[in-house]
């Protein structure tokens, strides 16, 4: 059914009716959500993700899939702690394999670097794919040299403190 979801909320996605709403129907504590993807979060504040990621905090499951795309206003750095909290401690729900974030003009470095910099996710970390960042710089790249020594692929694009 993840499979399910994820063609459900890339449909919402492509009409451009991911609202908070809509979005915390995939973000059920109840369910079973290893995987918590949004291609398009342009219509979330960082507040609705903060809400939703709170939801996966009381999740059963841990996360092992997190994709944001059209992160700009949603994921700041407020959001990155609290993803960085979700993936710290012995009952981690955050032990993502695969992230993604795309458009995210306002997380900064510093948060960046704190999460991969989370065992929980740096050590687990097998794909990352970073697009449309402004602020991944340098020291990002370096958080990732040190933190993510299982990655198999690495897309760092259209970053453009790294031009």
């Amino acid at each position: 059914p993840m499979g399910v979801l994820n063609a459900l909320q890339a449909a919402l996605a492509r009409r451009r009716a991911l609202t908070p709403e809509a979005a915390a129907l995939f973000a059920d504590p109840e369910g079973c959500v290893t995987e918590f993807v949004l291609d398009d979060c342009c219509l979330l504040t960082e507040a609705d993700l903060m809400g939703l990621l709170a939801r996966l905090g009381e999740s059963r499951t841990p996360l092992s899939v997190l994709c944001l795309g059209s992160a700009g206003r949603a994921l700041a750095g407020s959001a990155a702690r609290q993803l960085t909290e979700l993936a710290a401690g012995e009952d981690a729900r955050l032990l993502v394999e695969h992230l993604s974030v795309g458009g995210a003009y306002r997380l900064d470095a510093p948060s960046l670097c704190a999460l991969l910099g989370a065992p929980a996710v740096g050590a687990r970390l097998r794909t990352l794919q970073l697009t449309y960042n402004p602020l991944v710089s340098g020291a990002v790249v370096g958080a990732i040299s040190a933190h993510c020594r299982e990655l198999s692929s690495l897309a760092l694009d259209h970053c453009a403190a790294l031009d």
